[in-house]
C-alpha cells in the first residue's frame, strides 16, 4: 500500500490516575446529548485512526447534507452535498466502495481546491444511524492527513455499528443536527408575507435572539467550524420549530429577529420557554440559559413590523 499504513485490531489505552478519572467522569456523566454525540463521532475518529470523515444524511429537502465531520476544511464542509440517488449508487449494502481520484472528476465540485488537490481516494458506506433517512459515512485517503492511516474493513464496520448502537437513543437530536435551507429569504419575500398576514387581520408578536452571549467572539465563531457548527443547528432549529408561516431573520450582528403572526398575541411567558426546553435538554441548560431573548411587542402596524425586521435596532 506504499505509504498508507493500516490501523492495528488493538487500540492501546493510557492509564489515568485516580483522580483524572474521576474529573473525566464527572466531565462525561453531565454531557449534553450533542456533547456526547460529538465524543462518540471523536471516539470512532481516534479508534479507526481516520483523520478527514463525514457523516452525511438526506435532509429534508431531498439533498445529502453533512451532519457531523472532521478535518475537512469549512468549504468542503458547506459543498460536501450529493444527490442521494448518487451516493445510493456507490453503496451495495454495507461494503465499502472506493472512489478513486482522479479517475471520478465528479466529486471536485465536492471539495475545496486545497483538498481536491490533495485526495488519493474517497470511501462511502452505508450506515444504520436513522430509522427511515438515508445516511452514509465517507472518509478520505488525502496527503494532508498527518499519518496516513486506513482502517481494516472489520474495525471500521464494528466502530460504526458501535456508533449507531450508542446514538440509537439520541435520534431527535441528530434529527435537529440536520441542516436545511437557508435561513433569510428575500426583502420582498418578507414584505408579502406581512401584508398578506396583516390582511387576514392578524397580529405579530416579535422579538429577537441574540447569540453572542454564546458566542461572544463572533470572529472566532465563523472561522471556527465546531463553534459554527452549534450555532448553526441551534438557528435551524429555531427556524424549522418556529415555522415558514411567520417571518424569520438572522441579521448582520447574527441576532435573530422573530416575527409570529397569530390570531392573538402570543403569551412570551409560555411560548419562549417551549421554544427553548427541547433545545435545552440536547444541548445543555447552561450553554442555551446564555442565549438573550428581548421582550416582545405587538403590532398590527407594517412600518413597525417591517422596521423590526430589517432595521438596525
Amino acid at each position: 500500500m506504499g505509504l498508507m499504513k493500516k490501523a492495528e485490531g488493538k487500540i492501546n489505552t493510557i492509564s489515568l490516575p485516580a483522580a483524572q478519572k474521576r474529573g473525566l467522569l464527572h466531565r462525561i456523566t453531565h454531557s449534553s446529548p450533542y456533547d456526547m454525540f460529538l465524543e462518540a463521532f471523536d471516539s470512532l475518529c481516534k479508534g479507526t485512526g481516520i483523520e478527514r470523515c463525514a457523516i452525511i444524511c438526506k435532509s429534508d429537502d431531498n439533498q445529502s447534507r453533512v451532519l457531523v465531520s472532521s478535518g475537512f476544511d469549512f468549504t468542503t464542509i458547506s459543498r460536501l452535498t450529493f444527490d442521494p440517488t448518487v451516493l445510493d449508487s456507490y453503496c451495495t449494502g454495507s461494503k465499502v466502495h472506493e472512489i478513486s481520484i482522479p479517475a471520478n472528476d465528479s466529486l471536485h465540485s465536492c471539495f475545496s481546491s486545497r483538498e481536491y488537490d490533495s485526495l488519493r481516494a474517497v470511501y462511502i458506506t452505508t450506515i444504520d444511524l436513522f430509522p427511515s433517512r438515508p445516511c452514509w459515512f465517507l472518509y478520505a485517503d488525502s496527503l494532508l492527513n498527518v499519518h496516513r492511516i486506513m482502517p481494516e474493513s472489520l474495525i471500521l464496520h464494528n466502530a460504526l455499528t458501535m456508533l449507531c448502537t450508542q446514538l440509537v437513543t439520541h435520534i431527535s437530536l441528530l434529527e435537529m443536527c440536520i441542516p436545511t435551507t437557508a435561513i433569510n429569504q428575500s426583502q420582498d419575500a418578507y414584505i408579502e408575507r406581512i401584508r398578506s398576514s396583516l390582511s387576514l387581520d392578524r397580529t405579530a408578536s416579535y422579538f429577537w435572539i441574540d447569540f453572542s452571549p454564546l458566542f461572544p467572539d463572533l470572529a472566532r465563531m465563523l472561522s471556527s467550524i465546531e463553534q459554527y457548527r452549534l450555532y448553526s443547528i441551534i438557528t435551524h432549529y429555531l427556524a424549522k420549530k418556529i415555522g415558514s408561516s411567520h417571518c424569520i431573520r438572522v441579521d448582520a450582528e447574527y441576532r435573530m429577529r422573530v416575527v409570529l403572526f397569530t390570531i392573538n398575541p402570543i403569551d412570551p411567558d409560555l411560548y419562549i420557554p417551549g421554544l427553548l426546553v427541547p433545545l435545552k435538554k440536547a444541548f445543555g441548560t447552561d450553554r442555551i440559559s446564555m442565549l438573550g431573548i428581548s421582550t416582545v411587542s405587538i403590532s398590527k402596524d407594517f412600518q413597525d413590523i417591517a422596521h423590526f425586521l430589517f432595521g438596525e435596532s
